[in-house]
C-alpha cells in the first residue's frame, strides 16, 4: 500500500496537458478592439484578395532572396524546411 512514491507513480498519476508556445511576432495590431477608421482601414487592405501573379511573383522575389543570403540553394532549402518541420 505504501509503494506510491517515485518518478513513475508521480507519471501515473499526473494528468499531463498539451501546451501550446504562440509567438506573436507577426501578429496584426488592428485584429483587437476598438476598431478605429485606421485600424479598419488596415484590416481592408491585408483582407483584399491578391491576383495569384501577384503572389507568384513574391514567393520567386522571396525564394531568391533566401537563396543569395544563403550563398547556396541547397543551404536554402535545409534552411526553409528546417523552419517549415
Amino acid at each position: 500500500m505504501g509503494a506510491y512514491h517515485g518518478e513513475r507513480s508521480f507519471l501515473q498519476f499526473s494528468h499531463e496537458k498539451a501546451v501550446l508556445y504562440k509567438y506573436n511576432i507577426l501578429d496584426v495590431f488592428a485584429r483587437y478592439p476598438p476598431y478605429t477608421g485606421l485600424k479598419q482601414n488596415i484590416l481592408g487592405v491585408l483582407q483584399m484578395p491578391r491576383p495569384r501573379w501577384l503572389m507568384r511573383l513574391l514567393t520567386a522575389v522571396a525564394a531568391y532572396f533566401l537563396v543569395q543570403l544563403c550563398r547556396t540553394p541547397l543551404k536554402a532549402l535545409l534552411m526553409l524546411l528546417h523552419n517549415v518541420l
